[in-house]
């Protein structure tokens, strides 16, 4: 699965077809370089989602310390931070 399916959607801002760009590329490379070496696919793709899945991960942590009550500061620092991180994804 890639993109929305695989519920990649950024929680900031609803969009996902960086994401879904990014998660297919993914997976057409996994399936070029698994067919070239015998492997499966699968296999190398999901390692390779582990990075883009921590960073998600990392996004959502943000996301979660935003909608914390805090005052309108930290906030402003936290949304600067979470897109800093959510373009790094693309």
């Amino acid at each position: 699965m890639v993109g929305d399916a695989a519920g990649f959607i950024l929680p900031l801002s609803g969009e996902g077809i960086g994401t879904a760009l990014k998660s297919g590329l993914l997976a057409a490379t996994s399936v070029i370089e698994a067919n070239r070496n015998n492997n499966q696919a699968s296999h190398l793709y999901l390692d390779r989602l582990k990075d883009l899945l921590s960073k998600m991960q990392d996004l959502y942590t943000y996301v979660k310390k935003i909608l914390e009550p805090k005052n309108e500061n930290q906030k402003s620092l936290l949304l600067k931070e979470a897109w800093q991180k959510a373009l790094s994804l693309s």
